[in-house]
């Protein structure tokens, strides 16, 4: 190249070119074009090969198959984003495909794929058994605890609209189940059950109240009033404040009110050890009215006074 630094003659360091796309800032020196520094041939794209041709200059060539290209595997808010590689066919990165992790959550920078607590699961998910992240369930679907409900509350088997603590409570009433409804007769276990002795005063659910069972009010009679012959004094039994059957005594009438009929003729004489063996067997001798007429002593028998006609 020196006839072009030579002819005319140039000054040394005045611009040449020494064509050679591939060198630059040519300059002459002593009548001949030296080459410069070498072209810098980078365009920052891993799936590009950089090389140079003398004619044309820089090249960029796509290849490095399986170099890695874009953002670094993340994965946030419930998305993984994964690490892509250049395919060697191509000059564009690929683009990476976004996988939702439902029903588990994110991991470090890829989706959970076996829980082992409940944070592991995507919201509206809990951990189950065998690591397996499953839905929680509605009001009313089956449950064993509450992180397994959408309201957090598991009562009597299902999932309920509260905590369904109460005594006359239950959340799985027919006709509303998952909504905790107040219940009518016994409580539903594990509830603890009502207060009685069985004797007639035990405590229940009215469907009103669900805190607790309601007891009857001591002024309830639980039986009717019975009388002991041997005694001639009635039990009459009513019902305690706790629920237990209380008795308390009144002197017999001398008009008894007994429970079955006897046709008597008017004024007829019935023998004390008859009568008080009638009272003991509980079949008595009555009228028609179910009245026994007062007593009176005297020898050894009690005379009757039957009421009107038979």
């Amino acid at each position: 190249m020196a006839s072009i630094c030579s002819n005319p003659p140039k000054a040394n360091g005045a611009t040449c070119s020494d064509s050679n796309a591939c060198t630059t800032a040519d300059t002459c020196v002593s009548g001949a074009c030296v080459a410069g520094a070498s072209a810098v041939c980078n365009d920052s794209n891993p799936c590009t090969v950089d090389g140079c041709s003398t004619v044309s200059g820089c090249t960029f060539t796509p290849g490095n198959a399986g170099a890695p290209c874009g953002s670094p595997a993340s994965c946030t808010v419930g998305s993984a984003t994964p690490a892509v590689a250049c395919n060697g066919l191509s000059s564009l990165c690929p683009t990476p495909i976004v996988k939702n992790c439902a029903p588990f959550a994110c991991g470090t920078t890829t989706c959970i794929t076996s829980c082992a607590q409940d944070g592991d699961c995507a919201q509206g998910n809990y951990c189950a058994v065998g690591g397996q992240c499953t839905p929680k369930g509605n009001p009313g679907g089956s449950c064993s605890a509450g992180n397994q409900c959408l309201s957090s509350f598991c009562a009597d088997g299902v999932c309920c609209n509260n905590d369904c603590l109460g005594q006359c409570e239950a959340c799985n009433v027919s006709g509303s189940v998952g909504v905790c409804t107040a219940v009518v007769g016994a409580p539903e276990p594990p509830r603890p059950a009502c207060v009685g002795d069985g004797t007639g005063c035990d405590g229940t659910c009215n469907g009103i109240v669900t805190t607790s069972c309601t007891v009857p009010g001591q002024s309830t009679q639980c039986r009717p009033p019975s009388c002991n012959p041997t005694m001639q004094r009635p039990r009459l039994l009513s019902c305690s404040a706790d629920a237990r059957l209380q008795a308390g005594h009144l002197r017999c009438h001398s008009m008894l009110r007994l429970q079955h009929q006897r046709r008597l003729p008017g004024g007829q004489l019935l023998p004390r050890r008859r009568l008080q063996a009638a009272l003991r067997s509980g079949n008595p001798v009555l009228d028609r009215r179910g009245v026994l007429e007062r007593a009176l002593r005297g020898r050894g028998v009690l005379q009757q006074r039957l009421h009107g006609a038979m």
